[in-house]
């Protein structure tokens, strides 16, 4: 385990590679690390903790590993030039505030398994043009495509049950 807060505000760690012998990263462990451009997970990690990234602003990609189930809440919020993310099918939840801020995503395929699109999970990707919301979401939180002045389609299944406030 990489524990709590670890790495957090190294402002000039660019580079990472986490071993294949840790199975979990700690909550805020890169916090406001502003040069990390490259994070190259080897193991199967279990549990990527809340705010793991968030405010890393030079991160541009990446690729969530197969392992992990749940995006934890803040996990990429405030990382401004993040421009893709490969989530598994395997992810079930996407938390509040996960992508918050990040203005430079384009697009995200939001794994079939999601039911709840979690209050500001999207809110100021000002970038994001197309949604497709997975057959089994019922529910859109208040405020999760908040700020996303680039939608131009969003799809949503016939299971949507509720669609919180102000939430486009």
């Amino acid at each position: 385990m990489i524990e709590k807060s670890a790495f957090e505000e190294c402002k000039s760690l660019t580079n990472i590679s986490i071993p294949p012998n840790v199975t979990e990263i700690g909550d805020y462990c890169f916090f406001n690390c502003r040069s990390l451009v490259e994070i190259d997970i080897q193991s199967p990690i279990i549990k990527i903790g809340k705010s793991t990234f968030r405010n890393c602003v030079s991160l541009k990609q990446m690729s969530v590993p197969e392992s992990i189930t749940e995006i934890e809440s803040h996990l990429f919020c405030g990382c401004s030039n993040l421009e893709s993310v490969s989530l598994s099918n395997n992810v079930t939840k996407i938390g509040c505030f996960a992508f918050n801020g990040c203005s430079s995503l384009k697009e995200i395929k939001i794994p079939c398994e999601v039911i709840i699109i979690e209050p500001y999970t999207f809110a100021d990707c000002s970038s994001l043009k197309n949604v497709e919301l997975p057959l089994k979401v019922t529910r859109i939180g208040d405020y999760s495509f908040k700020g996303c002045t680039s939608l131009i389609e969003i799809i949503t299944p016939q299971t949507l049950k509720t669609i919180g406030e102000s939430a486009f």
